[in-house]
């Protein structure tokens, strides 16, 4: 009995040493479950996650992430309060030797601020905070929509600051602006992209996005934003076809490290250039993109849950997108929210252009009209015809979300190009109003141009390629 009880006092001790060391094969790597590892390959950084464990007991709640919401009139005062709120700027800069901000300098509409672009109200009250909890360099690198950096930085009221602040401004369209080329084997979109090396680079990388709403990503906030650290030109363009991916690629290259969101003055309806102001007097500042993106669809009355790159962000452990596990500071949701009329898109609809079909469509509608229209820097004359939604018949029971708008008919007079095209609007968050606008356009030609056309020579444009008839 006694040498019983000495061989199981031995196998429990050695069995505790065995779970102490980490097992019988002797101390194991000391990777958290789930932890991501980085190991470099050139400028680019390969992202490999470790295997899950099963802990042994149960582990803590994670914490939710916290979005700040200050309502306002003076935007220094708010800045404040809001980093306040958030816990202070100073955890988030550190020791940080260099800093880089991306503001969305798209453009300005009639030489007035109209909520297009960041303002300068916003920026230098963040630079006032950064200057308050960092020496680092402040940097500004963006790559304008419309317009050179140097006129967008005065048109925002911005040169004051940079001047006062000290700041470095970067045009990043600029062909001379250097670039690395980071590979992404894992790429949703894309497998590698230029990128812009100062914001690489960066210790510390602020998103400072304008609150509107967008004819192709129904919102603009911190994801849309990055847009601008695409090549510039026409050459952003090949990028709209994949837009939602391709944004999910920019923030795995770059994650930003702060979101403020200047809703001060945000835009509804035909943004993100022609949309009216909505005096919205906030500023929305987190950590988490996913959350601060979720938060301010919210804030601005859109269907959160259908917005395509948050969601698919979240899904892949990029953040958080549901606002039960946000925690809000400040003003409440509800308290400040304002509906923002939603943003259109439209299904583009080409058939070959002939005379029979120009002579037959003069005949359908009562006055189209002949302008001069500028396309990517082509002037051409194109006769546009208007149909209102009483042409479409909208199934409401199958699209029972359908926004039905009409449909305008784009006929280019003086152009070598070959086909008619049909334009739908429809809301673009929902993908069943793209599919009932195809359906419904597609039926109105086939009823009333059908007798000169095969099916085959009805076709759907391409989203980010040869739009209006243009050949490469």
């Amino acid at each position: 009995m006694a040498m019983k009880k000495m061989f199981l006092a031995l196998f429990v001790a050695a069995l505790s040493a065995a779970f102490v060391m980490g097992g019988c094969g002797g101390p194991q790597a000391t990777t958290a479950p789930g932890q991501t590892v980085s190991t470099e390959q050139g400028d680019a950084t390969k992202q490999t996650t470790a295997p899950e464990q099963k802990a042994a007991t149960v582990a803590a709640p994670v914490a939710k992430p916290v979005v700040v919401i200050v309502k306002g009139d003076d935007p220094v005062v708010m800045m404040a309060q809001a980093f306040e709120l958030l816990g202070g700027l100073k955890p988030i800069v550190g020791d940080a030797k260099t800093v880089v901000l991306k503001p969305n300098l798209t453009g300005m509409m009639g030489g007035e601020y109209k909520g297009v672009s960041t303002s300068g109200e916003v920026m230098s009250a963040l630079l006032g905070e950064l200057k308050k909890n960092t020496d680092a360099t402040l940097t500004i690198a963006e790559g304008p929509g419309g317009g050179r950096i140097g006129w967008m930085v005065r048109a925002t009221n911005l040169e004051k600051a940079v001047k006062d602040y000290d700041v470095e401004v970067i045009d990043t369209n600029d062909v001379n602006t250097p670039r690395v080329r980071v590979e992404l084997p894992d790429g949703l979109a894309y497998k590698h992209y230029d990128y812009p090396k100062v914001v690489k680079e960066a210790d510390v990388f602020i998103n400072v996005p304008v609150m509107k709403t967008h004819q192709l990503s129904g919102i603009t906030i911190g994801f849309k934003n990055l847009f601008g650290y695409f090549p510039g030109g026409q050459r952003r363009g090949v990028y709209h076809d994949q837009y939602s991916d391709a944004l999910i690629d920019m923030v795995t290259i770059r994650k930003p490290d702060l979101i403020v969101v200047d809703a001060l003055r945000g835009m509804q309806g035909r943004g993100p250039l022609w949309g009216s102001i909505v005096e919205h007097n906030l500023i929305i500042v987190g950590t988490d993109i996913v959350a601060v993106d979720t938060v301010c669809g919210a804030l601005m009355g859109q269907p959160i849950e259908r917005i395509p790159y948050t969601n698919k962000a979240a899904k892949m452990g990029m953040g958080v997108a549901d606002l039960a596990n946000i925690e809000i500071r400040g003003e409440k949701i509800e308290d400040v929210k304002i509906d923002y009329e939603m943003a259109r898109w439209y299904v583009g609809i080409q058939i070959p252009r002939t005379q029979e079909l120009i002579d037959r469509l003069e005949k359908l509608v009562d006055g189209g009209t002949e302008e001069e229209i500028d396309r990517r820097d082509n002037t051409v004359s194109c006769k546009l015809y208007h149909f209102t939604d009483k042409n479409l018949q909208p199934n409401m029971e199958k699209y029972p979300l359908r926004i039905n708008t009409g449909f305008t008919v784009y006929m280019y007079m003086k152009r070598d190009t070959d086909i008619i095209e049909f334009h739908t609007r429809h809301a673009v968050f929902y993908d069943e109003n793209r599919e009932a606008a195809e359906t419904e356009t597609r039926a109105w030609i086939k009823e009333n141009l059908g007798d000169l056309l095969k099916d085959e020579d009805i076709k759907t444009l391409p989203l980010g390629g040869d739009w209006h008839g243009r050949k490469e």
